[in-house]
């Protein structure tokens, strides 16, 4: 091979290596992603937020639970009268929107209703808004709408393609987040420096009836993640009359003041709270308003919470109820010393408690006063000593009632 041959071959060999040599060392292209089809998700938010739009009578029940905490909504709408009913922990009100009038009715503590009207109240104006919008509103439906779309238009809201078939409904998934919303956004949705910013929803809407049959928040704030859910219980499009309450008085701003101030307290528990000290701080409500109920809410506390009550409520429909043997034993006790009646002492299983609950059970003798304490008079010497054997009597009834673990009004603490 001659030189010019070999220089030719040289020149050939050292093209194809250079060439091999970009092909593996050259930077690969960007290719875009391909965006993942939303638009049946998004249909689906966007008939999901429509519900309730066109109807003008209707009966709509939903329950909403917060971090635990149920109320349940009754909305029904008749020609020109609303009404809204809730229903929580501590009491059921009624808010009643008439053609002339706005009138309250509250049932609280239980057993005791009152009605009042209360149009142009101050007192409760904030409350009574707060109610009427949960009525279902064509304007505020559309501003719902409208406001879904822009946030889906800026990017707020990232829907998932993913879609779950359910029973009765169509589940799709997306976020909200606000993170790097603009100082306009943010004063439009109500985002501040310490509020929330990020949102992961679930909502499940029926395709065909376009019922949002539940719809699921979680957020986390300071640390806590907090829940919050919607769900659908029943929906009809037809409503009977709705009939305005009688006897109005005046008492029921007062009693809705007094619900809400032990709201505040309950709501505390569930939203603030985990574990065993939510427990105690349902147990100390239920004990501070005597409300056996709400011992069902208080978790591994229940049996403490209801022994707790029993000195002052005397309930003897109580004690049955209680599953630990231990505090049920610590009931019976407390009925026995009450009453003064050993009968009750039958009930209990635990041998000790058994002997304690017979001692207090048996009425103490009073001892006789002197003659010459006496006189015809009943001046204050007979009332003060009168009064220094009440005080003494309470001190031993205390004593014996709530000295050892057959009295829990202290356990909560």
């Amino acid at each position: 091979m001659d030189y010019q041959e070999k220089t030719i071959l040289l020149v050939v060999l050292l093209l194809s290596a250079l060439a091999v040599y970009f092909v593996f060392t050259a930077e690969t292209p960007e290719i875009p992603e391909q965006e993942e089809d939303v638009s049946e998700a998004e249909a689906l938010l966007l008939k999901g937020v429509s519900f309730g739009k066109g109807h003008d009578n209707y009966i709509y029940a939903y329950t909403e639970t917060a971090d635990g905490y149920v109320t349940e909504y009754g909305l029904t709408s008749n020609g020109d009268r609303q009404l809204v009913e809730v229903r929580n922990l501590l009491s059921n009100k009624k808010a009643y929107y008439l053609e002339n009038d706005t009138v309250l009715c509250i049932e609280y503590p239980p057993g005791e209703e009152v009605c009042s009207s209360v149009k142009g109240k101050s007192r409760v104006e904030n409350y009574m808004r707060s109610l009427e919008v949960k009525l279902l509103n064509d304007t505020l439906i559309e501003n719902g709408v409208r406001n879904t779309q822009y946030l889906l238009d800026q990017g707020y809201i990232r829907l998932s393609p993913n879609i779950t078939n359910r029973s009765n409904c169509r589940e799709i998934s997306y976020q909200i987040d606000y993170t790097d919303a603009s100082v306009g956004d943010a004063a439009r949705f109500g985002i501040g420096i310490n509020t929330p910013k990020i949102f992961n929803v679930t909502m499940c809407v029926n395709n065909r009836s376009g019922y949002m049959h539940e719809r699921s928040v979680t957020y986390e704030q300071e640390g806590t993640v907090h829940y919050k859910n919607t769900s659908l219980v029943s929906f009809s499009s037809m409503s009977s009359a709705i009939e305005a309450p009688q006897n109005l008085s005046t008492g029921a701003i007062t009693a809705l003041e007094k619900e809400r101030e032990q709201q505040v307290r309950l709501v505390g528990c569930f939203t603030t709270k985990e574990g065993e000290e939510r427990d105690k701080c349902i147990a100390t409500i239920a004990l501070d308003l005597e409300r056996k109920d709400l011992c069902e809410y208080a978790g591994d506390r229940r049996g403490r919470c209801l022994v707790s009550i029993v000195p002052l409520t005397l309930d003897e429909g109580i004690c049955p109820t209680i599953q630990d043997q231990s505090f049920r034993d610590d009931c019976y006790t407390e009925l026995a010393g009450a009453y003064q009646d050993s009968s009750y002492c039958e009930q209990v299983q635990d041998p000790e408690k058994k002997d304690f609950c017979t001692e207090i059970a048996v009425p103490e003798e009073e001892e006789e006063e002197p003659d010459t304490n006496q006189n015809e008079s009943g001046n204050e010497s007979d009332i003060l000593d009168f009064m220094e054997y009440v005080d003494q009597y309470g001190e031993e009834a205390n004593e014996t009632g709530g000295g050892n673990e057959t009295n829990a009004t202290n356990t909560t603490q």
